[in-house]
């Protein structure tokens, strides 16, 4: 039996031999060693009144655990008065050790060798067949690791070719791998598998190409280059031995533990996990789904430099809000007794390096106290538990006090820190001062015991809390800084100050006293629009289907299933529910597969993680599926949702509702979505919601990015409406604001005196605050919306990041740019950098308006066609030049770039226009006045109007005499210089915005509210000046917003809403 005796010494312990699927390997004779253990714990003379229990890591095949377990034990027997101290608190202390042994390492010995040696073979056929058994065994799998190999024994340069990407694509898929778990379930804690990203970080030296102790190279061989090209086999294995620990702490390991709890009920069990070894001893301790509990909670838990995700015992991760760790219910159940104890050294490169390469970690965001989304214990200690106390580690003679909390993660750089290899430090944790604190751990958890969290004991000096490090220890790791993406900035944007100013406008004319573009009558209310059209049908299809599960069998409360989505040329019979793949757009010209993500969210299944990824090549079956576990969580009617995105836009939902516990019902399925005409050049968006109506009058909003989730907005139609109508008003306060002499100083100039713009920062602040509370933390707002609105504060007050945000909404017109994300209560300056259209790209999409999403590119050649349709009764009404200036303007590009300027004189010339399906027009332009009317209003909102030569143009003309279904061949970016032009209702969405982009515009710019006519004449000029040389449209408005804040003190760009893609812009630029 492989009972091993620690050299020069009488102490022994048992070492236990598990294979791949977590089965005990039998002894020799065919006896099992847990019997014996259990036989010996069921001893009455001699009883065990300890049982010590250890876990190895990755990469510990039978010699490598044998001697880490000899390393370890030798050092807890060296700890002389803790052992002395633990006999004196446990009367007839008689300890048992045991060594837990799980296969971990590629290419090892997993038996018990005769002298402790083993040798690698160096053939691929060796490799292939080791690498299959892990991976999963098959000729596709085989044939794509032989390509991989060989390719790596002649590559000269680390960039993958696509039929090796389509190898490792293969590889992933057959391995069974999850993505997406922010809840760190083991395994599946990593958005994505992307191998040319791995290879790229593993050659440019980002990340240790190798995380072992003791290979120097991956298949033992060598040269830079190669090991980059393999670096994604070792991360494969990586995540698959880490899938492969949870699932032999759960099973196994649990078993093994529970079957001594009933073989000795008086004896303490003390766990002690190494790097995957704290996955084991964790699951050891929560058991699986469906398994029965412990039969009582375990006394110690020790996880040292563990590669287990930081959040795994959150109790609400902050990436995922509403989502607790994987291992959250051993907190949540009390299954440890004492405390919970982790090590951490910014030495250990292995857990703080090698464990995010490859799981999403470039551009990550950071939330909360700037820890990452996925990182681990080793680097981080456990975070998101309220009851955590942060302490340095302690000399031998200095006793700890765990009496102040739950979790404790001690600061080891100062002890562990010695390895020079590619996992550094990794391993270096058999000193006196690591084990002394597995034992302190322990005395404490019987002071717990015996006194419910009395003194742990001991004398002299006692760590606390709040004691600094001595002198000799390493001060905790620094927060990682925010790595920079496409479309996020490390640089804050600059700080708001009046400083040099451009050279002022000039003058309205004489007589001016300052002017709104708006008749004088009430706020509007508006109406929903027409109902998205149906995509068109495609010859591939999205499958949703249960693996395993027989066609017509009933899916039942409380069994785990396996939910998979995959993309086929066919509607497979046995697939829960399909749904046309409208792929029409998605593929760039050279583009030979895309990736689309897949967020699922739910409150009627329990589910191991959110969000996978589906490889979708241009033809045929998608490389890969997005798979997730789900269990449901009661019978009759269960609802899913399942969201899809590429590279961060919204390109459809599925809403999926399976009949629990009823066979042969079939699931149904509804969707929503965009049209996808070029979303293949559309840019990536860094965070994106999808608002719409829910049940009971609410709304759902699922949120995409580094927060990912879904949950219902404590608001309904009828008070978001009174909100907005509110927000509106306050605006109004700003715009009509006069100073002691009675003058109207947003009204008559662009330069705004700092007593006017600090009066506006308080009003539009607390406008702004009252919007963002009224939707993430009302009355009525869960836990989980909470924690979505903080979420989204962190992010968007960081000052290192700046973000694209799309906001998908169905009847939730919020003036998005306007929300205050900063503190108002008076204890902080307010900050104008703090409104979310200050200091980020927000683009605004109706998802009911079948609004096709087109190329962003507006050509210019051979001429760009713009349309000008003005109010020209303005100059004469205001006594200035508002009108005649921008013609002006306009007939200088005409002139000098060659633009086609189309000026409509009348309100027929208009109308016949925009009846017109031939119309050219790729700008449209309006300078006028508007008014919004109400439902309870006199002709209700049709009878909305634009002003054009002091004739009123109403909604219902519009929809009359050019009605919605003539779509306008010039795709126009219609442009709304009026007031309320952007202004839609949630009780009745309609107005101006909507039917423009009904015919056919690209996207529509307006206001919220009335405007000042100067103000509007130049935030016209100075746009137009922006776009026309080429800067995208959510560049130019953000830029043009600070611009007139940071020269004039002006903040009336917040006034102006996007609805349309900010990449937006014309090529070739015109200058």
């Amino acid at each position: 039996m492989p009972i091993r005796q620690i050299s020069g010494t009488d102490i022994d312990y048992f070492l236990i031999l598990f294979d791949e699927a977590g089965k005990e390997r039998p002894e020799a004779d065919g006896t099992l060693l847990s019997d014996a253990i259990r036989a010996r714990l069921a001893d009455r003379t001699a009883p065990v009144t300890d049982v010590f229990v250890a876990s190895h890591g990755w990469q510990g095949d039978v010699p490598a655990a044998i001697a880490q377990y000899d390393n370890w034990i030798s050092a807890m027997a060296s700890c002389g008065a803790d052992l002395g101290d633990m006999a004196d608190r446990r009367p007839g202390f008689n300890p048992m050790l045991i060594g837990l042994h799980w296969p971990s390492l590629p290419w090892g010995m997993e038996t018990v060798p005769p002298e402790g040696a083993a040798v690698l073979s160096l053939d691929h056929e060796a490799d292939i067949a080791m690498l299959a058994s892990q991976l999963g065994d098959g000729p596709e799998a085989r044939a794509a690791i032989d390509r991989i190999l060989s390719y790596a024994d002649v590559a000269n340069t680390p960039t993958l070719t696509p039929a090796i990407e389509d190898d490792f694509a293969t590889l992933f898929s057959v391995s069974g791998l999850r993505t997406g778990s922010s809840g760190g379930r083991p395994g599946a804690d990593q958005d994505g598998f992307d191998p040319q990203a791995i290879v790229t970080q593993s050659e440019s030296g980002e990340a240790g190409t190798d995380a072992g102790a003791g290979e120097p190279h991956l298949l033992g061989l060598g040269g830079k280059i190669k090991e980059a090209i393999l670096s994604p086999l070792r991360q494969l294995s990586f995540w698959k031995m880490k899938d492969r620990a949870r699932m032999f702490g759960e099973t196994g390991a649990h078993a093994l533990l529970d079957a001594m709890q009933v073989a000795s009920p008086d004896a303490h069990f003390h766990l002690m996990g190494h790097s995957f070894g704290c996955i084991v001893v964790s699951g050891m301790v929560a058991g699986g789904a469906g398994t029965p509990a412990l039969r009582r909670p375990v006394d110690t838990l020790f996880l040292v430099q563990g590669a287990l995700s930081l959040w795994a015992y959150a109790a609400d991760v902050p990436y995922a809000p509403g989502t607790p760790g994987y291992f959250r219910r051993i907190l949540e159940q009390h299954l440890v007794r004492g405390p919970l104890v982790t090590t951490r050294s910014v030495h250990d490169s292995a857990v703080g390096k090698f464990y995010p390469l490859g799981a999403g970690v470039k551009g990550q965001f950071l939330l909360g106290d700037d820890f990452p989304k996925y990182g681990g214990i080793g680097a981080f200690g456990i975070q998101g538990e309220p009851a955590t106390v942060d302490m340095p580690i302690a000399s031998v003679d200095l006793p700890y006090d765990f009496s102040e909390g739950r979790i404790f993660n001690l600061e080891a750089s100062n002890v562990i820190k010695n390895g020079d290899g590619p996992a550094g430090a990794h391993s270096d944790i058999a000193h006196p001062e690591v084990a002394h604190v597995f034992w302190a751990a322990a005395i404490a958890g019987l002071s717990n015991q015996a006194n419910r969290g009395g003194e742990s004991g001991g004398g002299g000096r006692i760590l606390s809390p709040g004691v600094p490090f001595p002198a000799s220890a390493s001060p905790p790791p620094s927060p990682p800084v925010a790595v920079e993406s496409p479309g996020i900035s490390a640089s804050p944007p600059p700080s708001v100050s009046r400083g040099a100013k451009a050279a002022p406008p000039p003058p309205p004319q004489a007589g001016f006293e300052g002017g709104l573009l708006g008749i004088d009558e009430p706020t509007a209310a508006a109406t929903p629009g027409p109902a998205a059209v149906a995509p068109p049908s495609q010859p591939r299809w999205i499958n949703a289907g249960f693996e395993g599960v027989d066609a017509g069998a009933p899916i039942v409360q409380g069994q785990w299933y396996t939910l998979a989505f995959d993309i086929d040329e066919v509607k497979r019979a046995t697939a829960a529910a399909a749904v046309t793949f409208v792929e029409e757009g998605l593929f760039a010209p050279d583009a030979r597969e895309i990736v689309l993500t897949v967020q699922v969210d739910t409150d009627d299944f329990d589910i191991s993680g959110h969000v996978g990824q589906i490889r979708v090549p241009r033809a045929g079956k998608s490389f890969t599926k997005a798979r997730f576990d789900v269990s449901p969580l009661k019978n009759g009617p269960c609802s899913l949702k399942a969201t899809i995105l590429k590279d961060g836009q919204f390109i459809q939902q599925m809403d999926l509702v399976f009949a629990v516990g009823q066979p042969g019902t079939p699931a149904a399925v509804t969707t929503r979505g965009r049209s996808l005409e070029g979303i293949a050049v559309l840019q990536p968006r860094d965070l994106s919601l999808q608002i719409y109506p829910g049940i009971g009058n609410s709304y759902e909003c699922v949120v995409c990015g580094p927060v990912a989730t879904r949950v219902r907005l404590p608001i309904t139609p009828g008070l978001i409406d009174t909100f907005i109508v509110g927000a509106r008003a306050d605006l109004m306060k700003v715009v009509m604001y006069q100073d002691a002499q009675g003058k109207y100083l947003f009204q008559r100039g662009i330069d705004i005196p700092q007593e006017a713009t600090d009066k506006a920062l308080q009003i539009m602040a607390r406008t702004g605050a009252l919007l963002m509370m009224k939707l993430f933390e009302g009355a009525g707002a869960g836990d989980d919306v909470r924690a979505v609105g903080k979420a989204l504060r962190q992010l968007s007050t960081d000052p290192r990041l700046r973000l694209k945000i799309q906001i998908v909404a169905e009847t939730l017109p919020i003036p998005w740019s306007l929300l205050y994300m900063g503190d108002v209560s008076g204890k902080v300056p307010l900050d104008w950098n703090n409104f979310l259209g200050m200091r980020h790209i927000v683009e605004q999409i109706p998802l009911q308006n079948p609004m096709a999403v087109m190329e962003p590119e507006i050509a210019s050649a051979p001429q760009l066609s713009v349309s000008l349709n003005f109010n020209a009764g303005i100059d004469a009404q205001m006594g200035a030049d508002f009108v005649q200036s921008q013609r002006a303007f306009w007939t200088d590009r005409a002139g000098r770039i060659g633009v086609r300027v189309t000026d409509r004189a009348t309100p027929d010339d208009f109308i016949g226009a925009l009846g017109d399906p031939q119309t050219p027009d790729q700008i449209l332009y309006l300078y006028c006045h508007a008014v919004s009317k109400g439902l309870t209003e006199a002709g209700g909102p049709g009878a909305s109007s634009l002003a054009l030569n002091e004739e009123l143009i109403s909604l219902n003309d519009l929809e009359l005499r050019a009605p919605r279904d003539v779509r306008l061949a010039g795709k126009p970016l219609v442009f709304i210089n009026a007031c309320e032009s952007a202004e839609m209702s949630p009780t009745f969405y309609d107005g101006f915005a909507p039917y423009f982009m009904d015919k056919g515009a690209r996207g529509v710019i307006g206001t919220e509210c009335k405007t000042p006519a100067l103000f509007a004449k130049e935030w016209a000029g100075r746009f137009f000046e922006r776009f026309l040389a080429g800067e995208p449209l959510g560049e130019a408005v953000l830029g043009l917003r600070r611009e007139f804040l940071e020269q004039h003190g002006n903040p009336m760009g917040l006034l102006y809403a996007v609805y349309c893609d900010a990449d937006t812009a014309i090529r070739p630029a015109l200058t």
